[in-house]
């Protein structure tokens, strides 16, 4: 339905719950299935989506405190955020504002390997980001975005994943 809202969060998040649900409700070691596994499988590949989607939110929240936006300018921003679905192709956050402001973010949540440094995929997959920000071609792994970016203020924002809090 076009009225619908599609909220990722939302989405991703009630995969997650259901599966803790179930596993409440079972014994799970009694209970351990092909498609429980599969569950399981789908449930944590999701994180990975709801943490790059609470980082995608916290920037464009920045952004639009940057510009001074109105409230009704900032939920516009943050309402286009949640409507993209996850995985989808173009840029994480696109601004084509009323004031002239073009801006494209590609924002990354990557696992730093040993607490430390990127991996080489990781890298590989910065790398493209850049390469389609610049409307540049990519390796033989990426895809050409099909507008002209030149017009646009390119941003890249990594989460630092390494934070001595998490160990505790």
């Amino acid at each position: 339905m076009e009225n619908e809202v599609y909220l990722r969060s939302q989405d991703l998040i009630k995969g997650y719950l259901g599966f803790i649900r179930n596993v409440r409700e079972c014994d799970e070691f009694q209970h351990v299935t092909i498609n429980k596994l599969f569950e399981l499988k789908s449930v944590l590949s999701n994180i990975h989506n709801v943490l790059t989607l609470i980082a995608t939110l916290t920037v464009a929240k920045k952004i639009a405190d940057v510009l001074a936006y109105e409230e009704q300018q900032k939920q516009s921003l943050i309402s286009s955020v949640e409507k993209k679905k996850a995985n989808s192709n173009g840029f994480d956050i696109k601004i084509e504002d009323s004031e002239g402001n073009n801006i494209l973010v590609e924002v990354k949540c990557n696992m730093l390997i040993s607490g430390n440094k990127l991996g080489a995929q990781q890298m590989k997959g910065i790398l493209n980001d850049v390469r389609k920000l610049r409307n540049e071609f990519p390796d033989e792994d990426g895809k050409k975005i099909k507008f002209d970016t030149s017009k646009y203020i390119k941003l890249i924002a990594i989460v630092d994943s390494y934070h001595e809090k998490f160990d505790e």
